[in-house]
């Protein structure tokens, strides 16, 4: 933490921060993080260590029902009400599927 104060927000928990604190987390899934700031707001210097050049990673966001995908080739996010479920999907390209641009399908 560069400057300021605020909290540190995890599925595991609420953690308070202030300036010259150093955070750590595990890699992997299941822990989602948010940083929110003080009265005075603050200044987080974010640092990512990708082991593998083909390493994705997806990111969900519940407070905005959003969801991140990134890697090589990926850098897009959607709203979870965009998504089908990965069965739905399946039995829509044994019917012949097809998606219209707008992200709507067809009955």
């Amino acid at each position: 933490m560069l400057k300021g104060n605020g909290e540190l927000i995890t599925n595991r928990g609420s953690h308070p921060l202030r300036e010259g604190d150093v955070i750590g987390k595990p890699s992997g899934s299941g822990l989602s993080t948010q940083f929110v700031a003080g009265k005075d707001g603050m200044t987080v210097l974010d640092v990512e260590a990708w082991t593998r050049s083909d390493q994705t990673d997806v990111v969900y966001y519940p407070e905005h029902r959003e969801i991140l995908l990134r890697g090589r080739g990926l850098n897009h996010a959607t709203a979870v009400e965009n998504l089908f479920s990965g069965d739905e999907i399946m039995s829509r390209y044994a019917e012949d599927y097809k998606r219209n641009k707008d992200g709507t399908v067809d009955e």
